[in-house]
């Protein structure tokens, strides 16, 4: 019996269009098939934007333009962690620090434990509107950590005490 009904599924599920597919997943399944299509992109893919030659003296341009060729996918927290401090395609990479910042809000880039969590902290107000969910993560994200390390305290005391006094993120604040 099993098995007849999970190859009619199987069957079914092959006649199904791909907009039928996407329209008949959960908001969960949907955000997890997008995430996987991103991941694959990279910045310029996304953004619809190349950009001209960086300056050949600057590691930073090169390193930051090097990175918009990069698929997101390949991304190391040094990465997120570069791009996220220049306030580089923060609606993109945002989400992404996140999921590496709830396995480990300690990630360390090439500076000290905790370093994507200090950039992340320090992205201006107004670049969350666009990304309210992520921003709610962070939130969380913050309220739960304990142990901070001492390099770490000054910025989660900044943050914690902004939080006191902004409150929730809404679309209609004003940056």
């Amino acid at each position: 019996m099993f098995c007849r009904r999970r190859c009619r599924l199987e069957e079914d599920e092959a006649a199904v269009t791909a907009a039928e597919f996407k329209r008949r997943m959960t908001p969960e399944a949907l955000i997890f098939y997008a995430e996987g299509t991103m991941r694959e992109k990279t910045l310029e893919q996304l953004e619809g934007a190349v950009w001209n030659a960086p300056d050949p003296d600057s590691y930073l341009a090169a390193t930051c333009h090097a990175l918009r060729r990069k698929p997101l996918g390949d991304f190391s927290v040094e990465d997120l962690r570069i791009m996220i401090g220049q306030g580089i395609g923060l609606s993109h990479l945002l989400p992404l620090a996140l999921d590496v910042l709830e396995q480990d809000p300690w990630a360390e880039g090439d500076y000290y434990p905790g370093d994507l969590l200090a950039s992340v902290l320090r992205v201006e107000r107004s670049s969350w509107k666009q990304i309210p969910q992520v921003w709610a993560r962070l939130r969380a994200l913050v309220a739960r950590l304990e142990d901070i390390p001492p390099d770490m305290q000054e910025s989660i005391a900044a943050f914690r005490a902004q939080e006191k006094s902004c409150g929730e993120l809404t679309k209609g604040e004003r940056p």
